[in-house]
């Protein structure tokens, strides 16, 4: 993945030194094409229950905000969000939280 210029971040990297991470990706997509992907089970399972793998600890909504924002520096060409089960979602609470995450992805 390096090597075609994919750069990868773990929940931990960003809960060690999340200015430093962020920094580091609007270093990274500036003047670039960049595509978004999100894996919506890496949000903490309190906010999302909606997904294959809910995961305990993961990211809060606004680390994740934040973290797409950063790759904003670049031309963002292209985004998406996976792992979205309406089948599982209880209320309706995972799907408020994937709207806000869609509207953040497509502005």
């Amino acid at each position: 993945m390096n090597q075609k210029g994919v750069k990868r971040i773990s929940v931990e990297q960003i809960r060690e030194n999340f200015d430093n991470v962020f920094n580091e990706i609007k270093e990274h997509t500036k003047d670039r094409e960049v595509y978004v992907s999100v894996d919506i089970d890496v949000l903490d399972s309190g906010l999302i229950n909606a997904t294959g793998y809910p995961v305990s600890g993961g990211l809060t909504k606004e680390e994740l905000i934040d973290m797409i924002n950063a790759c904003k520096e670049g031309n963002v060409i292209c985004s998406d969000l996976v792992e979205y089960n309406p089948l599982k979602d209880e209320n309706g609470k995972s799907l408020f939280v994937v709207k806000e995450i869609l509207s953040c992805l497509k502005s």
